[in-house]
C-alpha cells in the first residue's frame, strides 16, 4: 500500500493494528517509517512525529537489532533537522544577501538616475549659460553700436554748435563794429555841429580846447638843448594847431593863433556889406 502511494489507507491500517495490539512494536515502526520516508520529506513536524513513533518502538521492541535500526533512523532525522536548520539559515542568509543585492541594485539605479538628472541639469545650465552669453554679446554689440552712433551724433552736434557760436560771434562782432562806427559817426557829427559858428556849445568847446593847450615852458639860459618835456609840448602844440586848423576849416571863419600864450581860436568872420 505504501508502494502504491495509498498513504492514508496505510496509516489507517497501522493505527488499526496498534489499537488491536498496543504492545506490538511493528505498527509503531511502520508508522515512523511512513512519516519519515513518505510523508515527512523536509517537513519538520512530520519528521518529529516519525521520531515519536520510533521512540515508542524502542520501548516495545525486544530485539537489539531492531532497536539499533530505530535509533539510527532517529539519529538520521536529527541530522535532517540540523541540515534543515542549516538550510534555513543558509536560505535566510541567501535571502538577506538577495535583499542586500536588491537594495544595492536599487541604490545603484537611483544613483544612476540621479546622475542622469544631474547631467541633464548641467547640460541645461550650460545651454542656458551659452544662450545668456550669446545674448549678452549681442546686447553689448548693440550697445557699442549705439554708443558709436551717439558719439558721432554728439560730435556732429558739437561741430554744429561751434559753427553756430562762431557765426553768432561773427555777427555780434559785426554788429558791435557797426554800432561803434555809428557811434563814432554820431560823435563826429555832434562835434562838428557843436563847433559850427553860432552854436551854443561853441564857447564851451573853445574853453575845452584852450584847456587842452600845453603850457609854455619857461626859457632857461643854462641849457642849450630843449628837454624832452619841451619837445613833447611843441609836438602837442603842433597837434592841437593842426586839429584847430582842421576844425576851423569852415567858411566865414578865421583861425587866430597866439604862439606866446599858446592860444588858438576859431572866430567867425562877418562878411562886409556889399562884398
Amino acid at each position: 500500500m505504501r508502494g502504491n502511494r495509498k498513504l492514508d489507507e496505510a496509516e489507517a491500517k497501522y493505527n488499526e493494528a496498534r489499537s488491536l495490539d498496543p504492545q506490538r512494536p511493528d505498527s509503531y515502526f511502520n508508522l515512523g517509517l511512513l512519516y519519515q520516508e513518505y510523508k515527512g520529506g523536509s517537513d519538520k513536524p512530520m519528521l518529529q512525529k516519525a521520531q515519536a513513533y520510533y521512540r515508542d518502538f524502542l520501548t516495545k521492541a525486544p530485539s537489539p537489532k531492531a532497536k539499533k535500526d530505530a535509533e539510527k533512523r532517529i539519529k538520521d532525522i536529527d541530522e535532517v533537522f540540523v541540515a534543515l536548520e542549516e538550510a534555513a539559515k543558509m536560505m535566510k542568509e541567501a535571502e538577506e544577501m538577495q535583499r542586500k543585492a536588491e537594495e544595492q541594485q536599487k541604490k545603484m539605479e537611483e544613483e544612476m538616475k540621479r546622475m542622469e538628472v544631474e547631467e541633464k541639469r548641467q547640460q541645461e545650465e550650460m545651454k542656458k549659460k551659452e544662450e545668456d552669453d550669446k545674448k549678452n554679446k549681442e546686447e553689448e554689440k548693440v550697445k557699442k553700436a549705439a554708443d558709436a552712433e551717439k558719439a558721432v551724433a554728439d560730435k556732429a552736434a558739437a561741430a554744429e554748435k561751434a559753427a553756430a557760436d562762431k557765426a553768432a560771434a561773427a555777427e555780434k562782432a559785426a554788429a558791435d563794429k557797426k554800432a561803434a562806427g555809428d557811434k563814432a559817426a554820431d560823435a563826429k557829427a555832434t562835434t562838428a555841429k557843436a563847433a559850427a559858428p553860432g552854436s551854443a556849445a561853441e564857447p564851451r568847446l573853445r574853453r575845452r580846447r584852450m584847456s587842452q593847450a600845453p603850457r609854455r615852458r619857461k626859457p632857461t639860459t643854462t641849457t642849450r638843448r630843449r628837454s624832452q618835456p619841451a619837445r613833447r609840448s611843441r609836438r602837442n602844440a603842433a597837434f592841437h594847431l593842426s586839429n584847430s586848423i582842421h576844425n576851423c576849416w569852415e567858411p566865414n571863419s578865421i583861425l587866430v593863433v597866439s604862439r606866446r600864450r599858446a592860444f588858438r581860436a576859431c572866430l567867425p568872420v562877418q562878411p562886409k556889406e556889399g562884398s
